[in-house]
């Protein structure tokens, strides 16, 4: 079951990053206990708040919506399973969760929750034959695109693409990448959308996560017994990720790529 109660917590932020013509305001509160920092951070512009949440495996996963406008915390939202992302979608002003959801036998679960409404959850999204949904990315063209069955538990990362209007599934694609590597159990994903040509671009490739519990973590790089340098540098050249390319026709390119990571889009 989830909860949502309104609370405050004691954050200490950086946040120019967000605004420059703004400064923030925050005092000594209440505070939440959680079990993990929740430095994840989303930004809606359309509701001008900031989402606030943990990507680590743990009892107690939530998020936390601050209100940019009045500098508090506005909403506590506490969730079943561990975070697998978070991302906004303005054209619904839904947000979505994409949860751990192997184990239930539910398959992959993204939950919906209206911040037209007091984050009420609304029904979710199921996806009864794939497992474990990480990364989701909202793009300008109206698309939802979320990566699933990341975890090497004889699953081949698929991309699914969803319409924002009906989260009708419009594609389904296929990485390619079912390969097994020694000490790697997960792959990572990242995306990018290029306005210039209206394509959306997205890294796939192997995650050394040996000492973490998969296919969840709080951050990238932040467990320095292994993911100092995430990569397997035993493995040299064979560390093969893919470059993959949805153009506006939905028409998908991809390419091999050595130890692919995150993908930006730079003015």
């Amino acid at each position: 079951m989830k909860k949502i109660i309104p609370a405050l917590l004691l954050i200490l932020i950086y946040l120019s990053s967000v605004s420059q013509n703004s400064s923030f305001n925050i005092s000594l509160a209440d505070t939440i206990e959680v079990s993990h920092p929740v430095f994840n951070t989303k930004y809606s512009p359309q509701n001008r708040v900031l989402y606030f949440y943990s990507r680590h495996n743990n009892a107690n996963t939530s998020f936390f919506v601050y209100d940019l406008d009045n500098e508090i915390i506005t909403n506590y939202i506490e969730l079943d399973q561990p975070i697998g992302d978070f991302e906004y979608n303005p054209v619904q002003g839904h947000v979505l969760v994409s949860e751990f959801s192997n184990e239930s036998g539910d398959g992959a679960i993204i939950s919906v929750f209206d911040a037209n409404n007091n984050y009420t959850e609304l029904s979710s999204i199921n996806f009864p034959y794939d497992n474990y949904p990480t990364e989701m990315f909202y793009a300008p063209n109206g698309k939802i695109y979320i990566t699933m069955n990341v975890h090497m538990d004889g699953f081949e990362p698929t991309i699914k693409v969803l319409d924002a209007n009906t989260y009708e599934t419009l594609q389904n694609i296929t990485t390619g990448l079912d390969i097994e590597y020694s000490n790697s159990n997960t792959f990572q994903s990242f995306y990018c959308y290029n306005p210039y040509d209206e394509c959306v671009y997205i890294t796939v490739s192997p995650y050394n996560q040996a000492h973490v519990i998969q296919p969840y973590q709080t951050s990238y790089n932040t467990n320095l017994v292994t993911n100092l340098f995430p990569f397997e540098s035993n493995l040299e050249d064979s560390w093969i990720g893919k470059l993959i390319k949805i153009d506006k026709n939905s028409q998908v390119s991809s390419f091999d790529i050595s130890h692919a990571s995150e993908i930006i889009f730079s003015d």
